[in-house]
C-alpha cells in the first residue's frame, strides 16, 4: 500500500468516528421502525422466540413483554409467554434424552439450562462426570 492510501483510509475512519453521533437515530434498542406498533411487536416477538429457543428464559420473557407493550393484542406473544415454562420443560426433556443417548456433557448442560430444577438430570450428570474422571485416572 502507498503512504497516501493509508493516510486517506485513516482520514475516512476519523471522519466516520467523529461524525457518527450526528447521524439520525430512528429507534432506541430496536432494529425496526418505531412508527408501526404491530411491526415492532412482531420484531420483538421474534427476538423473544430466539432467546426462548436458546433456553434463556429471562431474556425471552423480557422481549415478549416488550412485544406486548408495543401491541397488547398480539395473541402470539401473549400465548407464547404463557406457554414458555411448559415449552422449556419439554426442551429439557428432549435434550436430556439426547444427552443420555450421546453421553455428551454439552447436551446435559443445555437440558439443565432449560430446566434447572431437574434434580434427576443433575445426578445423572454428576455420575457421568465422575465416571469420566475415573476413566482419565485409569489411563
Amino acid at each position: 500500500m502507498l503512504k497516501g492510501e493509508i493516510s486517506m483510509r485513516l482520514l475516512l475512519c476519523l471522519i466516520v468516528i467523529l461524525f457518527c453521533p450526528m447521524l439520525p437515530v430512528h429507534a432506541v434498542e430496536h432494529t425496526h421502525p418505531t412508527d408501526d406498533l404491530k411491526v415492532n411487536s412482531e420484531s420483538d416477538r421474534l427476538l423473544a422466540m430466539f432467546y426462548e429457543s436458546q433456553c434463556q428464559e429471562e431474556e425471552a420473557a423480557y422481549w415478549y413483554k416488550r412485544s406486548l407493550a408495543h401491541f397488547p393484542d398480539n395473541t402470539l406473544s401473549r400465548t407464547y409467554l404463557e406457554q414458555m415454562p411448559a415449552f422449556l420443560k419439554e426442551e429439557s426433556i428432549r435434550f436430556a434424552a439426547i444427552a443420555r443417548r450421546t453421553k455428551n456433557v454439552n447436551h446435559y448442560a443445555f437440558a439443565l439450562q432449560c430446566d434447572i430444577t431437574n434434580v434427576a438430570l443433575w445426578k445423572e450428570l454428576e455420575v457421568l462426570l465422575q465416571t469420566q474422571n475415573l476413566l482419565k485416572e485409569l489411563k
